[in-house]
């Protein structure tokens, strides 16, 4: 269902998002945007003596007794007569045992590690031979990383202070609840000794999802590769039928598709490029040949594009009059700052990178059917195959940068700014906003750019709109749910 929906324009733009809506059908909270009625909710079963409201942070001891060689040793010491006592803090660390490691025996077998002094009373003791979870050293990497030649201490407050906290983390959502716990209990607790002026590492989280292919199960062999199935999805071994499920790529499950083959036959560009095309970032999708392949075709029209144009415009310098333009290349110009705005907006907000490739890819279809046309100017070419270049650098850097040599660039893209938009080309002309009755388009209404991007005001032009009025005539408006600059959905009784 999530499949067929996704088809749908509609449901694309309304459904698959990460911001809050509003309540709906839910008593005096109607209308409330959804993070305030998650507090609201609280309050009101607080007022009734139902339930109140409570973070649980389910911390666990995952992180001590682990009964192995490698992690950190837990700095203390077991004496028959003075109980456990701490290791002194001028003999930290305590250090791992210099010995072979075989994966199966502990500290404790380690004599020379164990045995020691009580730092208490000088008699016999032994060291803790548990060792603390790598996740330990997870939970504050990001501290160290700052300064990590300091010698003398864990991490440079001043310099901490100044850089941190993290302006993005990605990872899976397992991370969520095992070390960035742990690491927000570390922070706090630094915070509140004074070492840190924050108390949160981490100012945003952003999870992303996994690449999916289908795995092969035989009874008797176990996981296949998926290249050594025998047609009719038998084993190639004894015959037998086997169990297919499309499952995250796992070297466990042998579903993984090899990169190195993949970046033989299209060239890394290329796999980069499909793989932050697949889909919204955070969800599960399934690897695609096909879409590899689509991706390298487009590559290849775009490389085609600009070295086919890179004669008539090495040698033009500055960018064009947009007043001197003619239609075609005002609409062109106007689609290039359009661009350049939407692929800095998903980079710098929601991180809907395939939204920005999908923006890029309509750029160079806009791009090729101006240069088909009659009149062309040769500065508004060279900003288009400039900017192009720059703003699909950060899918494909190796392409780029070939380009953004040949075009006669000094330095390298890299070490190059990211391009600014032309406000004047985003306020300027007007924009098709499809309005939706029931999920079925029945008006498309021309609206000022001005009021296509404001919600209000875009929801207030599609009710006063003659097609739609008529559309609803008689019947009772449910909701209205205005989407700036893409649509208009109207949910009637």
């Amino acid at each position: 269902v999530a499949e067929l929906l996704w088809g749908v324009e509609f449901y694309r733009e309304l459904l698959f998002h990460a911001e809050y809506g509003e309540m709906i059908n839910s008593g005096p909270l109607s209308g409330t945007p959804g993070d305030q009625a998650i507090r609201k909710t609280c309050e009101w079963l607080e007022e009734r003596g139902i339930g109140k409201y409570a973070v649980t942070y389910r911390l666990r001891d995952w992180l001590i007794s682990r009964q192995r060689y490698w992690g950190a040793p837990i700095p203390m010491v077991h004496c028959d007569r003075c109980g456990v006592v701490p290791v002194p803090e001028e003999e930290l660390p305590v250090l791992l045992p210099d010995v072979p490691f075989i994966g199966k025996k502990g500290l404790a077998d380690v004599p020379e590690f164990v045995e020691t002094a009580c730092p208490r009373c000088g008699g016999p003791a032994r060291r803790d031979t548990d060792t603390m979870d790598t996740f330990v050293d997870s939970a504050w990497y990001y501290l160290r990383y700052i300064s990590p030649q300091d010698e003398e201490k864990a991490f440079d407050p001043n310099l901490v202070n100044r850089w941190l906290p993290v302006d993005l983390y990605v990872g899976g959502v397992e991370h969520a609840i095992l070390h960035l716990l742990y690491s927000r209990f570390i922070t706090k607790a630094l915070h509140d000794m004074g070492y840190l002026a924050f108390d949160e590492p981490f100012a945003r989280l952003f999870t992303q999802g996994m690449i999916t292919y289908p795995a092969y199960w035989c009874e008797e062999h176990h996981w296949i590769p998926p290249g050594e199935v025998a047609e009719g999805n038998r084993c190639p071994h004894c015959g037998a039928g086997l169990d297919v499920q499309v499952l995250a790529m796992s070297k466990s499950k042998k579903n993984v598709v090899p990169p190195d083959e993949l970046i033989e036959e299209y060239g890394a560009d290329t796999e980069r490029l499909y793989t932050l095309f697949m889909g919204p970032p955070e969800r599960d999708i399934e690897w695609s040949a096909e879409g590899v392949r689509g991706a390298w075709r487009f590559l290849s029209r775009l490389w085609a594009l600009i070295t086919g144009q890179l004669p008539r415009i090495r040698d033009i310098e500055g960018p064009p009059n947009p007043a001197e333009l003619d239609r075609a290349g005002e609409a062109l110009w106007k689609k290039l700052h359009a661009t350049i705005k939407k692929v800095t907006e998903e980079f710098e907000g929601r991180l809907g990178l395939n939204t920005a490739i999908a923006a890029l890819m309509e750029l160079t279809g806009a791009f090729s059917d101006y240069l088909e046309g009659e009149v062309v100017d040769p500065r508004l070419v060279r900003e288009v195959v400039r900017n192009l270049i720059l703003l699909i650098s950060p899918f494909t850097p190796f392409m780029a940068e070939e380009l953004w040599s040949r075009l006669g660039e000094g330095k390298s893209v890299l070490e190059t700014p990211w391009p600014d938009y032309d406000e004047r080309a985003l306020a300027a002309g007007e924009v098709e906003i499809p309005v939706q009755i029931n999920g079925k388009v029945r008006a498309r209404l021309k609206l000022p750019n001005a009021v296509a991007v404001d919600k209000e005001a875009l929801r207030e032009a599609a009710l006063a709109d003659p097609v739609v009025q008529a559309r609803l005539a008689g019947r009772q408006v449910k909701r209205v749910i205005a989407v700036p600059g893409k649509l208009v959905s109207i949910v009637v009784g």
